[in-house]
């Protein structure tokens, strides 16, 4: 199957693009911080390794952009808006399903749930239209 390797690079970089927005301060990072119980002496604290975090937060992106390029091929998915559906259904089967966990069984509130899942799904639609649009 035929990778599209800047379109991969692009998306990954976009879904990164839309977590900081997602979890800036004027946006949904003051909640996200109330609802995990993180503090700004810990946000400060966190900026040390964040390098490192960003790093590896990147290859995570990767990873994912490449295995949906490769579904999105697969399933012969062309345009952007079919990608971003494609991409939402993934996100509905799996990313969704599985963060539910931490609510069942790791005690966290379901507002974080909503929370997350909401930005993962608006991450891995722009990577679906990207990388389907490529």
């Amino acid at each position: 199957m035929a990778v599209n390797y800047v379109a991969v690079l692009v998306s990954a970089i976009a879904s990164m693009a839309v977590g900081f927005v997602w979890y800036s301060p004027g946006v949904f990072g003051r909640q996200w911080m109330h609802l995990t119980g993180i503090t700004k002496k810990d946000v400060e604290k966190g900026k040390a390794n964040m390098p490192q975090k960003m790093v590896v937060a990147l290859i995570a992106q990767l990873v994912m952009a490449y295995a949906l390029s490769l579904l999105l091929t697969a399933t012969s998915t062309v345009g952007a808006k079919a990608g971003a559906k494609l991409a939402a259904l993934v996100w509905l089967g799996f990313v969704a399903t599985i963060l539910l966990g931490s609510v069942l069984w790791e005690g966290k509130p379901s507002k974080l749930w909503i929370l997350n899942s909401a930005q993962w799904l608006v991450a891995m639609a722009v990577m679906g239209a990207i990388l389907a649009a490529w």
